[in-house]
């Protein structure tokens, strides 16, 4: 892989749809203003393709260490650029706020498992409210129980916050976030930590327990867990479990959903007879017929003792992120690819700088960008990005209240200059249409003959154009609030060409396409 290292950061964004052909450019995500020298950043990540969101947990301050949480939008010249900072609570600045965060479309939470209410450490998350991306703060959820917070999952209106032997559920209400079903695990020989992983996809959610002693009396300690459930009548039920295949493997360390497929990480597993090398290992399973099955056990191509690959991991459609914080040193990203029946290594992410640790410690991906934390206190890791032609977010608008879709179009510094075309199709992506020697990958019909004779215009705006410095531009659709629900499902595509007009005009670049989705 090519890259063009241009800026060094503590969080890595690494978009590489095409990891074999990706050309990747380096990118600061500093906070803004700059935080102290020391402050652990990255030790959380988030990103849901519209907002990346960075924890903080341990800020120098003259109160002492607190928490904050930086995030990150999309900008000019296809650059992420900071758009707000959060800051923990200031009358509990050993909140460890910022431990944990999520983030999905307008909803933003961020746990504090650290925090005192009415019992000592008993936890509580922060939810804002994300409008028109600046955080506005909506609520703190607090449990019965202690630590909540340490782990997050949020999709939609349903927020899952892991605890200390705790996972906790919360629905989005008329009225604000509700406390719906608290799950524990059975007793366990020792301190299982259930609820120090979480997620949810769906209605489907996992909790680590990577401290879980399968019997100590077998030397099966911190073997590992993770257990399952399906909402089933509106309540959660278990389903199944699955334990770590070595002792001190701490299978369950990270744990990750992607529809009917999950990844589980165990950082002391791998190689050996007991995990106590730290080489560590990731898992995928799949459900079929209604049954989880382990389908492959992952080690990078040169996994050595001390890695504790599979600290973190995340999962979306066929390619999986991992975490080895102290692989070949100061941690690096693993990025797998489902190729055929096989998940296979595509691509190593390393930090630019080799002084410090602990890259890897946190890990999220979203339409093939992918953010690396790290917690190294040097802060000497990378973000990268790779120079995609097309880049549209947000990829789905609600036909009642309406929106934008920007539309980013990337052609490199050598188009510079050159002319833009973003065309667009209701009609989907396939055969596509011969231009100029490239297949632009949009059906004509109504919509792409508005789209070619109508340009920047109604609801397009700046769909023709000529290319920046860079060689980029942002175009973007503009949906109508309240229109008719019987739009409810139309995806539009749209793709962007490039044209240089000198002599006759000849196409020097199409982009795949990049879909609008239309929801109630």
């Amino acid at each position: 892989m090519s890259c063009n290292h241009r800026w060094l950061l503590p969080v890595a964004l690494a978009a590489c749809p095409t990891l074999a052909e990706a050309q990747c450019i380096a990118q600061d995500l500093v906070p803004a203003p700059p935080l102290p020298e020391f402050s652990q950043l990255g030790q959380s990540v988030a990103f849901d393709g519209q907002t990346i969101a960075v924890g903080h947990t341990f800020v120098p301050a003259p109160s002492g260490e607190i928490g904050l949480v930086n995030l990150f939008g999309p900008g000019s010249g296809g650059l992420w650029i900071p758009t707000a900072t959060v800051p923990g609570p200031a009358t509990d600045p050993q909140s460890w706020f910022g431990r944990a965060v999520a983030v999905d479309g307008r909803w933003l939470a961020v746990g504090a498992p650290m925090e005192s209410g009415t019992l000592p450490n008993s936890g509580a998350v922060y939810v804002y409210q994300l409008i028109g991306g600046q955080p506005v703060f909506f609520e703190k959820l607090r449990s019965t129980g202690r630590q909540l917070g340490r782990s997050l999952a949020l999709e939609g209106g349903r927020l899952l916050a892991g605890g200390d032997d705790a996972a906790h559920v919360f629905e989005l209400g008329p009225n604000g976030w509700i406390a719906t079903q608290d799950l524990f695990a059975p007793p366990s020989p020792g301190a299982a930590e259930f609820g120090a992983s979480v997620t949810l996809d769906g209605d489907t959610l996992a909790v680590g327990s990577p401290w879980f002693d399968a019997g100590p009396s077998l030397g099966q300690g911190n073997v590992g867990s993770v257990r399952l459930y399906d909402r089933v009548a509106g309540q959660w039920q278990f389903t199944q479990q699955f334990e770590g295949e070595l002792a001190q493997g701490n299978f369950g360390q990270s744990v990750s959903l992607s529809g009917e497929r999950l990844a589980v990480g165990a950082y002391r597993g791998g190689a050996g007879a007991i995990g106590a090398s730290h080489t560590g290992a990731a898992f995928v399973f799949d459900r079929s017929g209604g049954a989880w099955v382990q389908q492959q056990k992952l080690l990078p191509s040169d996994s050595a003792p001390g890695d504790d690959f599979g600290w973190s991991v995340d999962l979306e459609g066929d390619r999986l992120l991992v975490g080895g914080i102290k692989s070949s040193g100061p941690g690096r990203a693993f990025v797998f690819d489902l190729v055929g029946s096989t998940w296979s290594e595509q691509q190593v992410v390393e930090p630019l700088a080799l002084d410090g640790n602990g890259f890897g410690v946190a890990v999220a991906q979203s339409s093939g960008r992918c953010v690396v934390g790290s917690f190294s206190k040097s802060t000497r890791t990378q973000l990268l990005q790779q120079g995609e032609p097309l880049f549209a977010c947000p990829d789905s608008i609600s036909v009642a209240s309406g929106g934008r879709q920007d539309l980013f179009v990337d052609g490199g510094a050598a188009s510079a200059g050159l002319i833009y075309l973003v065309l667009g199709s209701a009609s989907g992506t396939s055969p596509g249409i011969p231009l100029g020697g490239f297949l632009l990958p949009l059906v004509a019909d109504g919509y792409f003959q508005l789209t070619l004779s109508e340009p920047s215009s109604g609801p397009l705006a700046g769909t023709l154009g000529v290319l920046d410095g860079s060689g980029f531009a942002t175009a973007g659709v503009q949906v109508p609030a309240g229109l008719s629900p019987a739009l409810v499902g139309v995806q539009l595509s749209h793709a962007a060409c490039v044209l240089d007009p000198a002599g006759p005009p000849v196409v020097t670049l199409v982009s795949d396409a990049a879909s609008l989705q239309l929801l109630p």
